[in-house]
Protein backbone atom coordinates (compact mmCIF):
# COMPACT_ATOMS: atom_id res chain seq x y z
CA UNK A 1 0.00 0.00 0.00
CA UNK A 2 1.13 3.52 -0.64
CA UNK A 3 0.91 4.74 2.93
CA UNK A 4 3.28 1.63 4.17
CA UNK A 5 5.52 2.48 1.43
CA UNK A 6 5.34 6.50 2.11
CA UNK A 7 6.19 5.31 5.87
CA UNK A 8 9.06 3.12 4.86
CA UNK A 9 10.71 6.21 2.85
CA UNK A 10 10.33 8.83 4.94
CA UNK A 11 10.83 7.17 7.94
CA UNK A 12 14.64 8.35 8.18
CA UNK A 13 13.86 11.52 8.13
CA UNK A 14 12.16 10.82 11.79
CA UNK A 15 13.73 10.83 14.85
CA UNK A 16 13.19 8.48 17.45
CA UNK A 17 11.41 9.28 20.94
CA UNK A 18 13.77 9.26 24.16
CA UNK A 19 13.61 8.13 27.49
CA UNK A 20 15.70 10.70 30.64
CA UNK A 21 15.76 12.32 33.52
CA UNK A 22 14.28 15.76 34.68
CA UNK A 23 16.94 17.77 35.08
CA UNK A 24 15.76 21.48 35.41
CA UNK A 25 11.73 22.33 35.56
CA UNK A 26 12.06 26.52 35.76
CA UNK A 27 11.77 28.80 33.10
CA UNK A 28 10.47 28.36 29.89
CA UNK A 29 10.74 24.84 30.11
CA UNK A 30 11.54 21.65 30.60
CA UNK A 31 14.99 20.01 30.49
CA UNK A 32 15.57 16.65 29.95
CA UNK A 33 18.88 14.30 29.79
CA UNK A 34 18.34 11.53 27.51
CA UNK A 35 20.74 10.26 24.81
CA UNK A 36 21.33 14.09 24.80
CA UNK A 37 20.32 17.06 27.20
CA UNK A 38 17.31 18.64 25.77
CA UNK A 39 16.75 22.12 27.28
CA UNK A 40 13.82 24.20 27.33
CA UNK A 41 11.26 22.04 25.88
CA UNK A 42 7.72 22.97 26.13
CA UNK A 43 5.55 20.09 28.03
CA UNK A 44 2.46 18.36 26.19
CA UNK A 45 -0.55 18.10 28.48
CA UNK A 46 -4.35 17.74 27.85
CA UNK A 47 -6.12 21.25 27.56
CA UNK A 48 -6.76 23.02 30.87
CA UNK A 49 -3.81 20.85 32.70
CA UNK A 50 -0.93 22.85 33.85
CA UNK A 51 2.46 20.79 35.78
CA UNK A 52 5.96 20.98 36.35
CA UNK A 53 7.51 17.50 36.38
CA UNK A 54 9.51 16.82 39.53
CA UNK A 55 13.46 16.78 39.15
CA UNK A 56 14.20 12.87 38.65
CA UNK A 57 10.96 11.43 36.93
CA UNK A 58 11.62 9.87 34.11
CA UNK A 59 10.46 11.91 30.70
CA UNK A 60 9.58 10.81 27.42
CA UNK A 61 11.15 13.46 24.47
CA UNK A 62 9.94 13.15 21.02
CA UNK A 63 9.64 15.80 17.87
CA UNK A 64 6.66 17.01 16.81
CA UNK A 65 6.77 19.60 13.50
CA UNK A 66 10.35 19.72 13.60
CA UNK A 67 10.48 20.39 17.01
CA UNK A 68 11.19 18.51 20.64
CA UNK A 69 8.55 18.27 22.88
CA UNK A 70 8.53 16.91 26.43
CA UNK A 71 5.18 14.72 26.18
CA UNK A 72 5.21 14.04 29.76
CA UNK A 73 6.36 11.86 32.74
CA UNK A 74 6.43 7.68 33.14
CA UNK A 75 3.99 6.38 35.95
CA UNK A 76 2.95 2.82 37.16
CA UNK A 77 -0.26 1.68 36.69
CA UNK A 78 -2.07 3.27 39.00
CA UNK A 79 -3.60 1.52 42.19
CA UNK A 80 -7.92 1.66 42.99
CA UNK A 81 -8.63 2.74 39.63
CA UNK A 82 -11.63 0.93 37.33
CA UNK A 83 -11.38 1.79 34.06
CA UNK A 84 -13.01 5.00 32.75
CA UNK A 85 -12.48 6.46 36.61
CA UNK A 86 -9.93 10.02 36.70
CA UNK A 87 -7.29 10.72 39.17
CA UNK A 88 -5.27 14.15 39.57
CA UNK A 89 -2.93 13.78 42.18
CA UNK A 90 0.38 16.27 43.25
CA UNK A 91 3.30 14.97 44.58
CA UNK A 92 2.81 16.13 48.39
CA UNK A 93 -0.34 13.48 48.43
CA UNK A 94 -3.29 15.49 47.09
CA UNK A 95 -5.94 14.19 44.74
CA UNK A 96 -8.65 14.61 43.46
CA UNK A 97 -10.45 11.03 41.89
CA UNK A 98 -13.65 11.20 39.64
CA UNK A 99 -15.44 7.87 40.50
CA UNK A 100 -17.35 5.93 37.57
CA UNK A 101 -20.23 5.72 40.47
CA UNK A 102 -20.17 10.02 40.33
CA UNK A 103 -18.57 10.09 43.77
CA UNK A 104 -15.84 13.22 43.57
CA UNK A 105 -12.87 11.92 46.40
CA UNK A 106 -10.82 14.38 47.55
CA UNK A 107 -7.33 13.38 49.76
CA UNK A 108 -5.93 16.31 51.45
CA UNK A 109 -6.55 19.79 53.04
CA UNK A 110 -9.55 21.79 51.38
CA UNK A 111 -9.02 25.15 50.67
CA UNK A 112 -11.87 27.48 48.99
CA UNK A 113 -10.94 31.39 48.08
CA UNK A 114 -7.94 30.65 50.13
CA UNK A 115 -9.37 30.00 53.11
CA UNK A 116 -9.21 26.59 54.73
CA UNK A 117 -12.70 24.61 54.97
CA UNK A 118 -12.85 22.40 57.93
CA UNK A 119 -16.06 19.43 58.32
Amino acid sequence: MWITRYMNESSGDRKEASLGSVTSNGGTGVEVNASASFRNLPLVTPFGVEYVPPLGESALVTEAESRRVCMGVLKPAPKNLLPGELRICSQGGASVTLKNDGRILLEGKLYINDREVTF
